[in-house]
Formats: structure tokens, C-alpha cells, sequence
């Protein structure tokens, strides 16, 4: 009777083993699901075939950070995202800016990101310091 449950849990073990290893990638997997995100940042960002440029000023605002912090549960199901920066901080209870899902998500689509500073000193010498986003499809 004892050995018929050892080998009864050594079956399921390997049962769950094997199902593990035919589980498609969640690049194929949630396919729509991906583009569907994309489609949902390109119009937060205001990102279009005419617009490839952001400035990091007009993004940075609670109305953008409360979007995207409506997608995270979203984003982390169907990306490999536990490396990403905001998710490795919030696993260690460090706060960080919602902003940082932006980057490793278009990557994760084939972008390729430059960011230009400027800085602009106006007439009583006080200097402004703004970050444009460049988003640059990789044609692969």
C-alpha cells in the first residue's frame, strides 16, 4: 500500500515535469495580448509612424504613472519581466517610477531606444534639463 502511493507521487511529479517542458513561450503564447499592450503604450506615449520622439517631461505625471500602474499585473503575466528594474525593486520594497516598464517593454518588441538631454538656460540663467526618448524600430 505504501509503495502505490510513493510511486503514485513519483508519476504526478513527473507528469507536472513533462508539462513544464511543452509550454509554449509567452512570446507565442500571449501573442494578442502582447500586440494589444503595444497598441496601449503607442497611444499613451503618443508614439505613431509620423512621431517617434518623447519627451520624458511630458510623460512623467501621475495620470501616465496611475495607466500604466493599471497594466503591471498584465505586463508581468505575459512578458518575462522579473528582471526588469521596477519589478526587482518592488520585489526588495523599494519604491520606483512606473516609468521604468517603458524601456524594457519596447525592447522586448524590437525598438531601440537613445535618450538626448538638453539643457536650455533661459534669460535669468536658470538652466532646464529635459530627456527626449527616441523609439527606433530595429527592421530585423
Amino acid at each position: 500500500m505504501a509503495d502505490d502511493k510513493i510511486n503514485d507521487n513519483n508519476n504526478i511529479k513527473l507528469i507536472k515535469k513533462n508539462a513544464n517542458f511543452f509550454r509554449k513561450p509567452k512570446k507565442e503564447q500571449y501573442t494578442t495580448e502582447r500586440n494589444d499592450i503595444l497598441i496601449f503604450f503607442n497611444n499613451l506615449l503618443n508614439i505613431n509612424d509620423n512621431n517617434n520622439k518623447v519627451n520624458f517631461a511630458d510623460i512623467d505625471n501621475d495620470n501616465v504613472k496611475i495607466q500604466i500602474r493599471s497594466k503591471k499585473d498584465l505586463i508581468f503575466k505575459i512578458f518575462k519581466a522579473s528582471h526588469w528594474g521596477y519589478f526587482v525593486a518592488n520585489k526588495i520594497k523599494i519604491t520606483d517610477n512606473e516609468l521604468s516598464i517603458i524601456k524594457p517593454l519596447y525592447k522586448e518588441f524590437g525598438f531601440e531606444i537613445t535618450t538626448k538631454y538638453l539643457v536650455k538656460t533661459n534669460k535669468d540663467g536658470v538652466k532646464n534639463k529635459s530627456a527626449i526618448w527616441h523609439f527606433n524600430k530595429i527592421i530585423s
